[in-house]
């Protein structure tokens, strides 16, 4: 139990982002910095809702099957060891 509480929460940096690279009508490639403190894998949100878990060494990803003339707004989260998150860079 005392190795859970020296698990640091994943810290994002102030240069933080979530950026779109890439688009078509039913697609969105999103990219994203690293945060600053280790990290075990990431959740990425489309509209509030989990669209994706991703490894540690990601730091981007395309997201498929989306519909055309819909607005969406995305959030990412960083988790560590213990499965803890912190709210990352939304766009």
């Amino acid at each position: 139990i005392a190795a859970l509480a020296d698990e640091a929460l994943p810290m994002w940096g102030m240069g933080a982002y979530l950026n779109e690279t890439a688009h078509t009508d039913t697609s969105i490639s999103l990219a994203w910095r690293a945060p600053i403190s280790p990290v075990t894998g990431y959740t990425l949100y489309c509209n509030g809702e989990k669209a994706a878990d991703l490894p540690a060494d990601a730091l981007g990803y395309t997201l498929e099957g989306l519909e055309r003339s819909t607005s969406y707004s995305f959030k990412l989260e960083a988790k560590n060891a213990n499965g803890e998150t912190t709210d990352g860079p939304a766009a």
